[in-house]
């Protein structure tokens, strides 16, 4: 498994001035470092794992999100979702598992498959800017907050969910639509 921080010092609780450096300019924070440490660990236990590249962990204090490389998502997945489901157990959070990309929005929807976004954008208000997004109706796999949490610490800035309502129609509505149908 290939991860931001060497193999060495996953192993060790002293780092290397590479890796030491990475933290010294926060590109891996000592709580992501403790993370990468426990998947490590955790990664030998799983055969898909092993010649996959993460790109970083996000967690949430329910859900985990692991950004792999292209193409690594099934082997990080495994099969019928074995080492996923498996890592969730292990570590008592909720798995996601999305594809690096440097577009946001692929990234959101990767978080939230199968429910599709339907917008997505940066808003500009009195408080400053945040990302709008707007979900089809449906249940997303994570907790509405964590989607929140992660989304904000991906993006850098604040977060605003929201779903479509779907136009229920009323009984009302029905029978005027029936009387139309049955006089053409």
């Amino acid at each position: 498994m290939n991860l931001p921080i060497c193999s060495v010092c996953l192993n060790s609780d002293l780092l290397c001035p590479a890796c030491q450096e990475k933290v010294d300019k926060k590109l891996v924070s000592e709580k992501e470092l403790e993370l990468y440490r426990r998947v490590s660990q955790l990664s030998e236990k799983f055969k898909g794992l092993k010649d996959v590249e993460i790109e970083s962990l996000i967690e949430d204090k329910d859900v985990l999100v692991v950004v792999c490389s292209k193409g690594d998502v099934s082997r990080v997945v495994g099969r019928g979702g074995s080492n996923i489901k498996r890592l969730g157990r292990e570590l008592g959070k909720t798995v996601r598992i999305v594809e690096k990309s440097a577009d946001k929005r692929k990234f959101l929807q990767d978080l939230v498959f199968p429910v599709p976004i339907k917008t997505f954008g940066l808003v500009y208000t009195q408080e400053g800017e945040k990302y709008k997004v707007r979900l089809s109706s449906g249940r997303i796999p994570i907790p509405r907050k964590s989607f929140i949490s992660i989304a904000e610490k991906f993006l850098g800035k604040n977060v605003e969910l929201e779903f479509e309502k779907e136009e229920q129609e009323t009984t009302e509505d029905k029978i005027k639509r029936l009387v139309r149908q049955m006089n053409s």
